[in-house]
């Protein structure tokens, strides 16, 4: 279930590749030891027009979304993990971010329950 969506800046990618981005994620969710490696599912979308405080600043957002259960502690300690590796491979990106979204078991079904 677990879901990484990367965005960012189309200028992130000339440093740094889509993979490396998305493996730094993926990483990072298993060493968090909240999920399964084969449940994690990261993709990442750029974009060439954007906006950050009414600038064109290289950033990158990770919007996330996982069942509900985990602790204010294992949420907080997730995203340090991914922010702080994507700080690791990009340090002159000064707009990293995260969000976690926690989805009700109950609101969440997939091919794998049928």
């Amino acid at each position: 279930m677990p879901q990484f969506i990367v965005e960012c800046s189309e200028d992130v990618l000339k440093q740094q590749s889509e993979k490396v981005m998305m493996a730094k994620v993926h990483s990072s969710a298993i060493a968090s030891e909240l999920f399964s490696e084969n449940d994690i599912k990261v993709r990442l979308r750029s974009y060439d027009e954007y906006s950050i405080g009414n600038e064109a600043k290289p950033f990158i957002h990770v919007f996330s979304f996982i069942l509900k259960g985990r602790s204010e502690s294992q949420k907080e300690h997730l995203s340090k993990l991914v922010v702080g590796k994507l700080s690791e491979i990009l340090p002159d990106t000064l707009h990293i971010s995260m969000n976690i979204q926690e989805v009700e078991k109950e609101d969440f079904f997939s091919r794998k329950m049928l």
